[in-house]
């Protein structure tokens, strides 16, 4: 799959089904209906599974988490998921107690929607460099950067 640069009208680089998905994901949250990327994912693309492949996938990238998060905040839809978390956040149970395991999960799916959780880009670079020195030349050099480092 080609890889789709930013742009200026596309500033996450996000393909055309990438982006028709989002739209839909945030017309289910605007109409109140559960959130179901697997249902969404399967609608827009031709897949013979149930569609969560695919919505693990998008939703593990970078890019989509980040204009997902960008598209529900310019609609508002922010607050009131904030709202709805902070009200499970007091959960009780039959007898008036604070429910600990659903504070637990609206915590944890909290934390996924806001991407604390979320896989980090890690960026990887690497030197290789062929020094020639002797090894009277090498204490000089390992002196004058220890002298550094303790300054």
């Amino acid at each position: 799959m080609p890889l789709i640069k930013p742009s200026l009208a596309n500033p996450h680089g996000l393909s055309t089904k990438q982006a028709t998905v989002i739209e839909l994901a945030v017309r289910d949250v605007q109409k109140h209906t559960p959130l179901d990327m697997a249902k969404i994912h399967k609608r827009i693309y031709n897949t013979n599974g149930t569609g969560a492949d695919l919505a693990r996938q998008n939703t593990n990238k970078i890019n989509f988490r980040q204009a997902f998060l960008e598209r529900i905040r310019e609609e508002g839809i922010d607050k009131k998921i904030e709202g709805r978390y902070i009200e499970g956040l007091d959960a009780k149970d039959e007898k008036g107690q604070l429910d600990r395991k659903l504070i637990l999960d609206y915590a944890n799916s909290l934390a996924k929607i806001i991407g604390l959780n979320a896989p980090s880009k890690i960026e990887r670079k690497s030197l290789n460099a062929t020094v020639s020195l002797t090894s009277e030349d090498l204490q000089k050099e390992l002196q004058l950067i220890e002298e550094e480092l303790e300054e």
